[in-house]
């Protein structure tokens, strides 16, 4: 009788066993809902700082604007770029004709050369 009361004993062991491992698994599936949980709550925090950033750095262009005593508005700005824009383009053209004309002046001597 001392093997039954002995395989009784390890029955209730590994009865034991098996309840605190399933409150183990139990456990563990409760941590990983969190982590999602606490992740996705993470991601909206990331996006609501950068929101923030993005509120913050316009706030803080509009306000060194403001405060700038050159700034006439934003029509003068405006022409001021089509100037500046105008004036590269002319720069550009007369650019892109030297150039040209240093190409015309390098075949020239190169042909010169190989009538020599």
């Amino acid at each position: 009788m001392s093997k039954q009361v002995a395989l009784e004993r390890e029955l209730a062991q590994l009865t034991q066993i098996n309840s605190v491992v399933g409150k183990l698994v139990s456990t563990i599936q409760t941590a990983n809902s969190d982590i999602h949980k606490v992740h996705g709550s993470i991601n909206n925090t990331n996006e609501l700082l950068f929101k923030w950033v993005q509120i913050l750095s316009q706030t803080t262009y509009t306000k060194d604007i403001i405060s700038n005593s050159n700034w006439n508005g934003e029509d003068i700005d405006l022409d001021k770029k089509l100037t500046e824009e105008a004036e590269l383009k002319r720069q550009l053209n007369e650019l892109e004709r030297e150039n040209e004309q240093l190409a015309d002046r390098l075949e020239q001597d190169d042909t010169k050369r190989r009538r020599i």
